[in-house]
């Protein structure tokens, strides 16, 4: 699912320039007829991904190359110069459509890039007039992306069962990267291409967005919507400009350019790095039993029975632990063959003694059988509004 995305226009008259500035100064929000707000907007920066407001920034200036310290040392350097004005847009684009995003996003990015862009033309009509001219945003074709957060869900059927995942996250690691962990509720490890998060979904909805939706939706949809968060995993894997232009060829991709394909191959490709699983494998091995007998199905009883106890020292001790106490090439190598057979040591039975509790064989990628992939209503409704759009 789409979650948060940073948009990039590409250049605008001033004339849509003051349009933009006497709009954001006058609208916190759109007041629905409970007088509660539904859309907020904000100059400023959001305060992290589960901000639900949306932010319109006005830009004069760019960072680029600087040619000239390069050509006089050989090294490249950047630095900020002005250029034409042009807007950046943030916002998680789930939550704007259904108020939430517990569960029911798409993975549509180009339709969600021209709903939101349309949601905004629509919220400034009040103010983009001059004369007997209209003044838009710039068509939805014609934006770049800065950074796109993809996430899953997945439904462990309880509260219990999450919980105990996390507990078993605490002994793996991401390369190159510090991992956080949060106990029971989250992970978190930031890079500089990518950012990986997990975390429990229900603490979260209810810290971040129980009191903000209770003003539009009815009492019993919230607190059913806290019940099911309750039981629910999420993952999200930040793409951040760094890989987008790595990806694309030097430069930024725009809105249409970036498929579905890319974005969930990124997803698995970046939690399998951190929870080192087999993306591929639906029969993930987490048991000391049923390890024991997957390697003796793969490898010579010799060999499973060296690899079984890696598996061992790894799930109780995790990674930097054994790294540090094994010969390198080896370590590299029996690491290899656990993932390729198909076995993990996160979240194993050697440290959580109520296993069962975690679905058999669950993975958080996107084959999962536990990934929640029905598309709301909502949503649907406000792809289909812009269907047609530029």
């Amino acid at each position: 699912m789409i979650d948060t995305i940073v948009l990039e226009s590409p250049e605008i008259s001033e004339s849509l320039v003051k349009i933009l500035e006497n709009f954001s100064t006058k609208y916190q929000g759109i007041e629905l007829s409970s007088g509660s707000l539904l859309y907020e907007f904000t100059k400023g920066e959001l305060k992290g991904s589960w901000d639900s407001k949306i932010s319109i920034k006005i830009m004069r200036d760019r960072w680029g190359d600087d040619l000239g310290q390069h050509m006089r040392t050989g090294k490249v350097a950047v630095q900020k110069y002005d250029c034409l004005p042009y807007v950046v847009v943030e916002c998680s684009v789930h939550k704007a459509m259904m108020g939430h995003n517990v569960y029911g996003g798409t993975n549509d990015l180009e339709g969600s890039a021209k709903w939101l862009i349309s949601l905004i033309d629509k919220f400034i009509s009040a103010e983009r007039y001059t004369g007997l001219t209209p003044i838009h945003l710039p068509t939805a074709s014609e934006w770049i992306v800065r950074r796109v957060d993809v996430a899953e869900v997945f439904d462990l059927g309880s509260y219990e069962a999450v919980s105990e995942f996390f507990r078993g996250m605490n002994r793996c690691s991401f390369p190159r990267r510090s991992v956080d962990r949060y106990g029971e509720t989250g992970i978190y490890a930031k890079g500089k291409t990518t950012t990986i998060k997990g975390y429990h979904k229900g603490p979260a909805f209810r810290k971040q967005d129980y009191k903000r939706v209770i003003h539009f939706m009815k009492p019993k949809e919230v607190n059913d919507l806290q019940i099911y968060a309750n039981q629910i995993l999420r993952f999200e894997v930040e793409i951040h400009a760094r890989k987008l232009r790595d990806d694309f060829g030097g430069t930024l991709p725009k809105v249409g350019e970036l498929t579905e394909s890319y974005m969930t191959a990124t997803f698995d490709r970046e939690v399998a790095r951190l929870i080192r699983d087999s993306v591929k494998d639906s029969r993930m091995c987490r048991t000391a039993e049923a390890v024991e007998v997957r390697l003796n199905e793969v490898f010579s009883s010799d060999l499973a029975s060296r690899l079984l106890g890696t598996w061992f020292r790894l799930s109780a001790h995790g990674e930097d632990f054994v790294k540090s106490h094994m010969q390198k090439a080896t370590f590299y190598r029996h690491r290899k063959q656990l993932v390729n057979a198909g076995v993990s040591w996160i979240a194993t039975d050697v440290l959580l003694k109520e296993y069962t509790l975690i679905p058999d064989g669950f993975v958080p990628v996107i084959h999962d059988s536990r990934r929640i992939t029905v598309i709301d209503k909502l949503v649907l409704e406000a792809l289909e509004s812009v269907r047609y759009a530029a």
